[in-house]
């Protein structure tokens, strides 16, 4: 029983090293840099270019093509 408490000590102590490796380097905020800025403009401007939906650049999404149904 005592050998499985020090394996789960040297386990948990080396994931605790590792992570605070990648913290000190910021690896996660580069990581996560595209998710909270080009995926998020993607979803919600519609391109990850886009700053606003007033944008009026060639990149805003109201510059799509849309196909009306005629009444």
């Amino acid at each position: 029983m005592i050998e499985y408490i020090l394996m789960l000590v040297i386990v948990l102590s080396a994931f605790l090293i590792v992570q605070n490796g990648l913290s000190k380097i910021g690896l996660m905020k580069r990581m996560m840099a595209p998710l909270n800025k080009e995926f998020a403009k993607a979803y919600q401007y519609g391109h990850p270019a886009a700053d606003s939906f007033a944008s009026g650049s060639k990149k805003h999404p109201a510059n799509r093509f849309f196909i009306e149904v005629p009444q």
